[in-house]
Parts: structure tokens; sequence; C-alpha cells
């Protein structure tokens, strides 16, 4: 390109600028409580299933032909190569640094899973309206990031990604309580603490029963691959208080209302989904009962923890386990996943643009003998006009919702500042370094065109952007009714809050270090 390290950060600080300002309107607006959790939630998904769809057709159709279809199996291959670099970088933080155990899985999920959504999009729409880019530069560019937001879609919802954010609630770490710190055994019980026993093992054997009909089938739902939008809410049989010993409740904190933001890109997955309940297991009963023992006033009452963990087995309930779904229900279910409007938009997108006498319809240019319509147009060019006048509000939208989600989390707790800036530099240094070395051994192939510059700068691009937040609405989701999920959003939160921060740097510099090799 011949531009100085100047004009290159110039150019690669502009889109951090506008997407600096529209992001400070979001936080504004939610400080203003009119852009509150409710109102952005809504805006989500108007902006997913209205905004989103619009912009990919009017962007897709008069970029994308044939000869980029090949294209597009790359931007797919590089997507899965992204993830698998994620997936390393968040095994690699929870193996080597101090992890909340409460988050062991969650880390995972924010190495795998990032921001695809209006970040790339707001820096292809901004990079393109100057040089050395040209207007087809924009239209292909957002093509080619909306094949990314698809991989992000499929790997996180049909392909039931989001398990491994829920494994935190349905299978959560018990740390093992120290021998030493056991209270002493007691031989001796009075016939008062005998009595309550007898009591107490009837009141958690009934509690078992009651909860192992529902239990078994939402566990048997999620291993079966049921989508969410099939999973009804299951109010709660017991009307009464919850016994002490079953689980431990903690006052809720205003999580619950919480907004998702541009990356919650198809939220009709997750409509209809109640928070999931916690499996009953032996060892969980019987650590709470460990617990409550040891807040005992009289030795007699105390128990030890061996004598706890051995002296019953968990109550089988008799019920017939739910009947397994047939190949079809699943075919079916698999498919409504799939069928949301950003998908549709984006099938029918490339069916119009890869068809010339279809494509003829809304492009003009295109000799294929289609009479214009009196203006001199093809004659549905007025739709194309349309969803471009509406795709317009897509990235603004994304973006205000993204600052306002941001402004509204929390830190408590602080986990490791080694966690926390482990990840940051893994996902926003590491990963990068990796996606242009990726990126430039694929230009060497015959798999990129040696002229196929904007296709290189958009994978470059989408392997520098921080974890998506939509895992701040599915940690919510996810987190059972009689729990809130504290640890998990602090240690999340943490690690958001540095990345976004740190983005402001790294992505400037990939952004100019990638223009100047590419152009």
């Amino acid at each position: 390109m011949g531009a100085s390290v100047g004009e290159l950060i110039f150019i690669a600080v502009k889109p951090i600028i506008k997407m600096a300002i529209t992001a400070l309107g979001g936080v504004w607006l939610s400080h203003k409580q009119i852009l509150t959790p409710a109102a952005s939630r809504s805006l989500s998904l108007i902006a997913i299933n209205f905004f989103l769809p619009a912009l990919l057709f009017s962007k897709i159709v008069p970029s994308i032909d044939s000869q980029n279809i090949p294209q597009l199996g790359v931007l797919i291959l590089s997507g899965i190569f992204y993830q698998v670099c994620g997936l390393i970088t968040g095994l690699l933080v929870r193996w080597l640094t101090p992890v909340p155990r409460a988050w062991r899985n969650g880390v995972v999920a924010a190495g795998i899973w990032s921001n695809w959504g209006d970040l790339p999009l707001a820096f292809v729409l901004t990079l393109t309206n100057a040089a050395p880019f040209t207007e087809e530069d924009q239209s292909l560019g957002v093509a080619y990031v909306s094949i990314f937001i698809i991989v992000f879609f499929v790997t996180m919802f049909p392909l039931n990604g989001m398990a491994l954010i829920a494994r935190d609630f349905t299978h959560p770490a018990v740390a093992v309580a120290d021998p030493e710190e056991s209270p002493p055994v007691t031989a001796v019980s009075s016939p008062t603490a005998i009595q309550s026993e007898a009591e107490d093992t009837k009141m958690v054997e009934s509690k078992e029963r009651e909860l192992q009909g529902p239990l078994k089938m939402r566990t048997q739902e999620l291993k079966d691959g049921i989508p969410m939008t099939e999973m009804k809410r299951r109010p709660s049989k017991s009307s009464g208080p919850k016994p002490t010993s079953m689980v431990t409740t903690r006052a809720k904190p205003d999580y619950k209302d919480e907004t998702v933001d541009d990356s919650q890109l198809f939220p009709a997955a997750l409509e209809s989904f109640a928070p999931i309940t916690r499996i009953a297991t032996a060892d969980s009963l019987a650590i709470s009962r460990i617990k409550s023992n040891q807040t005992a006033d009289q030795p007699w009452q105390r128990r030890s923890s061996d004598q706890t963990l051995h002296s019953r087995k968990p109550s089988i309930s008799p019920s017939a386990p739910p009947p397994k779904p047939t190949f079809w229900r699943k075919a079916h279910s698999l498919l409504n996943t799939f069928l949301t409007p950003p998908t549709i938009s984006l099938i029918l997108s490339i069916i119009i643009a890869v068809i010339p006498k279809l494509k003829a319809l809304f492009v003009s240019g295109l000799s294929e003998g289609i009479k214009n319509a009196p203006d001199g147009q093809p004659p549905l060019e007025i739709i194309l006009e349309t969803a471009t006048f509406i795709g317009n509000a897509s990235v603004p939208c994304g973006l205000a919702i993204l600052g306002a989600s941001l402004s509204r989390l929390s830190l408590k707790r602080i986990p490791s500042l080694w966690s926390i800036a482990s990840m940051a530099i893994l996902k926003l240094v590491v990963i990068p370094i990796i996606g242009i070395a990726w990126t430039t051994g694929l230009a060497r192939t015959s798999l990129i065109p040696d002229d196929a510059k904007m296709l290189q700068f958009v994978i470059i691009l989408c392997g520098a952007v921080p974890t998506a937040t939509t895992q701040v609405y599915l940690t919510q989701i996810f987190c059972p009714p009689e729990e809130s999920p504290d640890e998990q959003l602090d240690a999340l939160s943490s690690f958001l809050i540095l990345q976004y921060a740190l983005m402001l740097i790294t992505l400037t510099a990939t952004v100019a270090y990638s223009i100047n090799i590419l152009y």
C-alpha cells in the first residue's frame, strides 16, 4: 500500500472511534433508564430478526456469484479453525491458571466463541468507505462476515455447544473437604438426634422421588438434542419451602433481566427455555447435611463426613424413563433451529445471487434479457433498496446494546488476575498472530485467489475479536432458579471487561498490519 505507520493507524482507529461513540450512547441510555434490560432485549430481538436479515440480503445479493461459492467453504473452515484454537486456549487457561471451580466450563466457552456479530460488521462497513477499499469490497465484506455469524450460530445452538455453559450448573464442581477439618466422630447420639436424623432422611428421600421424574426427562431431552424451543417450563410440584438440606438459597441479584447484545444471534432457540434444575445427587445431599451438622450446638449432634457419605444409598425412582424421540422428530427439531430469519435470509440471498436470471431481477447491469421497470431499474430493485434501508439500522442498534450490556456488568469478586490476563493475551494477541499465519498459508494455495484481498482481511479480522457477550445471557438462562450466578458472572465479567478494553489496542494493530500486507 505504501502508507506510513501513522496513516495505517488512523485508518484502523476510525472504526474503533465510531464503535466507541455508539457504544457509549448505549451506556448513557442505560444510565438514564431508557435502554433498560427489558428494552434492550426487545431491541435485540428486533435487530436480530428484522435488521440483520435485511442487511445480509442487501449485501449478499449484489456481491456474491457462482465464482464466490468456493470461498464460502474457506470461511467455514476458518471459523472452525478459530473455534478449535479458542478451545485450546480455554483449556490452557483452565489447566494452568487458578480459574474459579464453579466456572471451569464457562472459561472454555469464553475461549471458543468470539464476537463475530457487530464488531467485524462495524469494522467492514467503516473501513470500506475509503481507500484502499471499494464499494464492492463493502458488500463482499458483509457477506463474508455473515458466514462467520452462521458458524457461530450452528456450533452454539443446533450443535448444542451451549451445553458447555450449562454444565457448570448441571454438573457443579464439589470441593473436597479437608479430613483434618472434619468434626470429631462421636459414637453417642441422643434420642432427639436419632429422631431428627430419621425425619431428615425421610424428607430427603421424598424430595428425591419428587425431582427424579422431571429431572430424568430434562436430562434425556438434552442428551437427545431436542432444541430449546420444545422445552417447556415445568413449575415446581412443591408449594412449600425447600429444605435447607437440599439447596443453599441466596439472594438473587439483578442479573435475571440482563439483556443480550448483538452476539445473541438467534434468540428463538432460547425463548421457551426454563433454567435448568440441578440434579440432587447423593454427594451433594451428604455435603449439605455435613454443613448443617457442623453448625450444631451439641457435639453429639455432629457426624463425620465418612459416616454421612456412606450411611445410605440414594433412592431410585421406580418411574420409567421417558421414551426417546424418533429420528424424524430429532430431524424436525434440528431443522426448526436452523429456520430463523438470519439463516433464511442468508440461504435465500445466496440462491438469488448465484442464479443470473434471479439476480437480474434485483441488480442492474446484468444482460439477462429482463425488462426494466419504468424508472429504468430492475423490476425488483425496490426490494433490494428497501433491504438496504432497513439493514443500515442493524449495526448501530447492536453496538448500543453492546454498550448497555457492558455497562451493567458488575464485579463483586475478581478472580485471579493471572487467569484474566492469560485469556486476554491468548485471545487478542496469540490467536490473531495465528490467524495471520493461517490466512497467509491459505493464500499460497488454490483455496484463496490472489486478488481476494477482502476475503483475507475478513478472516484475519474475525480472529482478532474478544469473547462474545452472548455468554452473559446464557449463564443467566442456565442458572437454576434457587441459585444466583454470582461467581460465574463475576468471573465472566472480569474476563470481558479486560478483553474489550485491550481490544482497542490489539484490534487496531491487527487491522493496521493486515491492511499493510494486503493492500
